[in-house]
């Protein structure tokens, strides 16, 4: 039998204004069993077939039934991840990127900090559990959660010619940022941390050999996940092609590299890529590069690992940009 619901679409957009198109009638549908369904402004669909919608199909969401009744369908576990930890899940909240099905707050935490997480998620309608210390404990013991967690759909991820086209948007010189073999999340977070403050306009990741961008990245990153566009994809010397005929150079960060990271001038688009502790940056990516670029050193270590190597080069490009604008004022 089917069910006659009223249906609003919430469909949140990238900045901060709310695109919110409400569906003000009585709709039917027959639930068909093929697959999930995309969202679209007018659609009529039925409980049954609600509930087999997939979050990641429509990252920007939410979906509420018009009345008394709030629809909160759960996110299966390979569609959703945990985020713990103020900062973190305040980011998450405010981004508005992804879909936040529950915030989970200890009960007994009454720090202004959560107390102005729990409010900015009661002024987005999320759900909010609070459960004793005990219990709290218990479930996120594994964590250095703050006393509060969400859980969130996953972060979308851009195909490549839709990050490069947003990255021109937003200032004619981008810089970019690839990364090749990075396997530490926690690494991969503080990278992440200081490519969004220092000014990096998004992220390449390889498909395969990267972890994924879950709760410890996040917590690493300090929240800056949420902004930091992303994309993720097959072949890196293919990536490094197509952003070269979109206009950019490439340039590799080694120990060996030809130019100290000072005297190379960032005037153009540019890609930096940040190869792994152990291996670097692999033969054929490095070959691929229009330039190499070393950060002088002076001790008896003569090494940094990648997330503070890739923090120093993205100031110095930042410190370029900054002073030419300065000058040109």
């Amino acid at each position: 039998m089917q069910k006659k619901v009223k249906i609003a679409f919430a469909v949140f957009s990238r900045g901060k204004n709310i695109l919110k198109i409400v569906l003000n009638r009585s709709v039917t549908a027959s639930g068909s069993k093929r697959g999930s369904k995309q969202i679209s402004p007018l659609i009529s669909l039925s409980y049954r077939s609600f509930a087999r919608i997939r979050p990641e199909k429509i990252p920007y969401h939410t979906i509420t039934l018009l009345g008394p009744t709030l629809i909160s369908r759960k996110m299966k576990p390979t569609e959703q991840t945990l985020i713990v930890g103020i900062n973190s899940v305040r980011e998450a909240i405010l981004a508005s990127k992804r879909y936040c099905s529950r915030l989970i707050v200890e009960q007994g935490k009454t720090p202004p900090r959560i107390q102005a997480v729990v409010k900015l998620a009661e002024e987005k309608q999320t759900p909010i559990e609070t459960l004793p210390k005990a219990e709290f404990q218990k479930k996120f013991h594994k964590y250095v959660h703050q006393g509060i967690a969400g859980y969130f759909s996953i972060i979308p991820n851009l195909e490549l010619e839709n990050l490069i086209e947003s990255a021109f948007q937003t200032t004619s010189l981008p810089t970019l940022v690839i990364l090749d073999g990075i396997q530490d999340p926690q690494n991969l977070g503080a990278i992440i941390r200081s490519a969004e403050t220092l000014g990096i306009q998004g992220l390449i990741l390889p498909k395969h050999g990267t972890p994924a961008l879950n709760e410890t990245v996040a917590k690493c990153s300090s929240g800056a996940i949420e902004h930091l566009p992303v994309t993720r994809v097959t072949n890196l010397t293919q990536c490094v092609e197509q952003l070269k005929e979109a206009g950019f150079w490439i340039a590799g960060v080694v120990p060996d590299g030809e130019i100290p990271c000072y005297q190379y001038q960032f005037d153009t688009p540019v890609a930096l890529v940040i190869g792994g502790e152990e291996k670097g940056i692999r033969p054929l990516l490095k070959k691929s590069c229009d330039v190499t670029l070393t950060i002088p050193m002076k001790g008896q270590l003569q090494s940094l690992n990648a997330a503070s190597a890739s923090a120093v080069v993205f100031y110095e490009n930042l410190r370029q940009k900054n002073l030419r604008d300065t000058i040109n004022e």
